[in-house]
């Protein structure tokens, strides 16, 4: 469908920008918020610093994170203001199906509240996937806000530069708080991003997504080296698998710490995802193979201490 650029596009200083300003731009205080649990912790500092109420919507931990559809329902209130959802996910690597977009689409028809929708990683998805787009529902398109990100697909990352697609009123609210927030998005990096846009000589000119998914089978294969320690659920996207530890009562925090001191890996807590992330941490696979490799030789290691 047609995109006005001066109506429906602000370029923002990273994805970040463009969530702070559309979640500034519509939610008052004592508005709740549905987030996804676990999901990116941003989320909900946006929604606290706007004066919002998150409330979380618990994954299902075993059955690969999806969304559990009836939650979400019941969480539903006439306070309800926006649902946020990324896919895929960080940090589950989560590719939301068809199913639940028309779900939530039908929702919001009912109940009026805005979708958000983080796009940052919707380059990278495995196994041929079939990928769903909210875009595809002229209903909602007047409550639809999408985010895009340049770091991942082109290796921009701290070049702080992405874009917001939202309705015309929206964003012209949007843009009231883009220019109080940063002015504008950094120039130099829109003109590095034209050149990433028009200039691509194929869907995947770096090689990028093959890379990615051979380190997503590297890893995969690692962790089930390590069935006594962790279990997964096979990440559908983005760089990220978020692991369930045994063996330890130790919480989330505590495990990575301890995996840091004493094999000199880093990890992420999944707490820092939320409540359902507890008893998990997350692992990055964006790194060399041999980095990879040397990570799950100390992992392998250090596990027959514990």
């Amino acid at each position: 469908f047609t995109v006005d650029p001066d109506k429906n596009i602000c370029i923002t200083a990273g994805a970040i920008e463009a969530l702070a300003t559309a979640v500034s731009s519509i939610v008052e205080a004592g508005d709740e918020v549905l987030i996804m649990d676990p999901g990116y912790p941003p989320y909900t500092e946006q929604v606290v610093f706007a004066g919002g109420v998150p409330v979380y919507v618990p994954l299902q931990s075993d059955n690969g994170w999806k969304i559990d559809l009836e939650k979400l329902r019941a969480l539903i209130t006439p306070k309800t203001k926006l649902v946020i959802i990324c896919s895929p996910s960080n940090p589950t690597g989560m590719v939301i199906g068809k199913e639940e977009v028309e779900a939530i689409v039908k929702l919001s028809e009912e109940h009026g509240f805005f979708i958000f929708s983080d796009q940052a990683y919707e380059f990278l998805v495995y196994d041929a996937t079939p990928t769903a787009s909210f875009l595809a529902y002229p209903s909602i398109r007047d409550r639809l806000l999408v985010c895009y990100s340049f770091s991942k697909e082109f290796s921009m990352t701290g070049w702080r530069l992405g874009y917001l697609y939202a309705p015309e009123d929206i964003l012209a609210q949007v843009q009231k708080v883009h220019d109080a927030f940063v002015l504008c998005a950094p120039t130099i990096s829109q003109h590095a991003a034209q050149i990433a846009l028009t200039k691509k000589p194929d869907a995947d000119p770096e090689g990028m997504h093959a890379d990615l998914s051979a380190k997503r089978e590297l890893t995969c294969k690692r962790l089930d080296a390590l069935p006594d320690l962790f279990s997964y659920a096979k990440p559908q996207g983005a760089f990220y698998v978020l692991a369930r530890y045994k063996k330890t009562a130790l919480n989330s925090r505590d495990f990575a710490v301890r995996m840091l001191k004493e094999a000199k890996v880093v990890c992420i807590p999944g707490s820092a995802f939320g409540a359902q992330g507890e008893g998990h941490v997350r692992f990055s696979y964006g790194v060399s193979d041999q980095r990879l490799d040397e990570a799950f030789d100390r992992i392998e290691k250090w596990n027959k201490t514990l």
